[in-house]
């Protein structure tokens, strides 16, 4: 769905992700021939459930685990069945 800068972290801030959003939901809408607003809607609302502030709140902004959000992206559209705790 989204990388940081190297490319390595496995989270990059919600604001981020949320800049990111409309060019990230356009691609899946293609690959997966679903409408773009469905689509941007099911990817938003998986960004805002797997977002956390570190420190439990007590300091920085909040984030989001690439990986589970795409995913969560995955499992959502029915491409794959994936299961996490």
């Amino acid at each position: 769905m989204m990388a940081s800068g190297s490319g390595l972290d496995p989270d990059i801030t919600l604001q981020n992700a949320e800049f990111r959003l409309e060019r990230v939901a356009a691609e899946w809408a293609d690959d997966t021939r679903r409408n773009v607003a469905d689509v941007r809607k099911a990817i938003d609302e998986i960004l805002r459930a797997n977002a956390s502030t570190p420190f439990g709140g007590l300091a920085g902004e909040k984030l989001v685990n690439v990986l589970r959000s795409q995913f969560g992206t995955l499992q959502t559209l029915r491409i794959v069945e994936i299961g996490f705790k």
